[in-house]
């Protein structure tokens, strides 16, 4: 009942390694789905709102990525939160708001709520750039845009501008913006 066959084989002499292929540089110009994470081939990680700030870090830097969505305890989307959202100021300044240690911290504590997230419709992705998009975010202080789907309106992609900052090499200037005093004050340094 085998039902596989051997493959034919061949000794190596004289044989080199095959270099890897020099990544395209990219520039502001270019289209934005050269740098959308799409959905569709990348199965994002996904955390639950009550994990430990300290246990998402970890599972964030495991994963190899820089953001994970955040699930409810209905297995909804309830957020985005990323690796430099847990390791940011905010973290302490929240703690020391609510009174709380920062071990006390869950990713529902931290993450930026899908009822603040931006999107932008999947059929800007072919015509839109990379600076486009930039500006777009710098405009409404976010560092993502969820990408929805044209068909269904479902999130198929995201775009980070960190990740823009990385690939293009350029520095990033977006500042949050505040929507209430709560916001409004984690924002602001105290000096104990």
């Amino acid at each position: 009942m085998n039902t596989f066959k051997e493959l034919n084989t061949q000794l190596l002499n004289n044989c080199e390694v095959r270099q890897p292929v020099a990544k395209v540089e990219l520039t502001l110009a270019d289209p934005v789905k050269n740098i959308v994470t799409d959905f569709g081939s990348y199965n994002p990680l996904r955390l639950k709102a009550m994990v430990g700030i300290d246990d998402a870090l970890g599972a964030i830097k495991n994963a190899a990525t820089s953001f994970s969505l955040v699930m409810n305890d209905k297995d909804q989307l309830a957020g985005i939160i990323s690796a430099a959202d847990l390791q940011s100021a905010k973290v302490l300044s929240l703690a020391h708001q609510q009174g709380l240690s920062r071990k006390d911290l869950t990713v529902e504590d931290m993450m930026t709520p899908i009822s603040k997230a931006h999107g932008v419709s999947q059929h800007y992705m072919d015509h839109a750039s990379i600076g486009d998009t930039l500006h777009t975010m710098e405009k409404r202080g976010v560092m993502f845009l969820l990408v929805l789907s044209t068909a269904d309106n479902q999130i198929c992609g995201l775009i980070s501008a960190r990740e823009i900052s990385r690939r293009l090499n350029i520095p990033l200037h977006i500042s949050p913006i505040a929507s209430g005093f709560h916001e409004v004050m984690l924002s602001v340094d105290h000096p104990h």
